[in-house]
């Protein structure tokens, strides 16, 4: 049911507020508020930071976002 979602070429990422949120505050972790996740009915939230490389290593900003269940 997810095969689509496996190519993520062309996504923009710019549009998620959890992204956006962590753009805006990098170097601080940024939570949702729980959802229920599309694998089920677990209720889920997605925590989302941004951050720069080392100084010499390539790029400008990183961002890195996970979903954990919400118990």
């Amino acid at each position: 049911a997810f095969e689509p979602l496996r190519d993520t070429r062309g996504a923009r990422w710019g549009r998620r507020p959890y992204f956006r949120r962590a753009v805006e505050a990098a170097g601080r972790v940024q939570a949702t508020r729980p959802y229920r996740s599309l694998q089920g009915s677990q209720l889920c939230v997605t925590v989302s930071s941004a951050f720069r490389p080392p100084e010499g290593a390539p790029g400008e900003l990183h961002v890195v976002c996970g979903d954990l269940t919400w118990r």
